[in-house]
């Protein structure tokens, strides 16, 4: 299927019946893995509980609330609370 075809076969889906189902990700995106329920919970787990800051000027007051959330001052209550995830994901 070509990616026009994928594409047209989404949107009419979406049209059809309000949002996307697994059944119509999965062939439209045509991966070599399954998309699973457990992947799109996290795609709006992040989207929900989104954060945004400007990277700090290093040096400055503005590395103070950057560092609270990506920093390494978080890291120990991040792993008692199951929620750990390396640097990059958390940023």
């Amino acid at each position: 299927m070509s990616a026009y075809q994928r594409h047209k076969k989404a949107l009419d889906h979406i049209k059809n019946y309000g949002e996307p189902t697994l059944d119509i990700i999965n062939e439209v995106l045509s991966l070599k893995t399954t998309i699973k329920q457990v992947h799109i919970d996290l795609c709006i787990e992040l989207v929900e509980k989104s954060v945004t800051l400007d990277l700090p000027i290093p040096h400055t007051d503005k590395i103070i609330p950057f560092s609270k959330i990506a920093g390494v001052e978080n890291l120990e209550s991040l792993r008692k609370s199951n929620k750990y995830v390396s640097g990059c994901y958390r940023i």
